[in-house]
């Protein structure tokens, strides 16, 4: 059972289908330190699927509020 876990997790169409996901989750926990809400989840993968570049994610996370307060008095 574990080799066929593995051969779905490290299956090229699993990276891919799964990859937006990733890099959405992990550029929330990057710069707010702290796992995405759904609605939030949800709007920027939809931004990123939808053709929005990694620097359009980052850098709404800079404009946000949440960021802006981590390190600006």
């Amino acid at each position: 059972r574990g080799q066929v876990m593995v051969g779905f997790s490290e299956s090229s169409e699993y990276q891919q289908s799964s990859y937006n996901r990733v890099f959405v989750t992990m550029t929330y926990y990057g710069m707010l330190r702290r796992v995405p809400e759904q609605f939030g989840f949800d709007y920027w993968l939809w931004q990123v699927n939808a053709g929005a570049s990694a620097l359009d994610l980052i850098n709404g996370f800079l404009a946000a509020p949440e960021y802006r307060a981590r390190f600006l008095p």
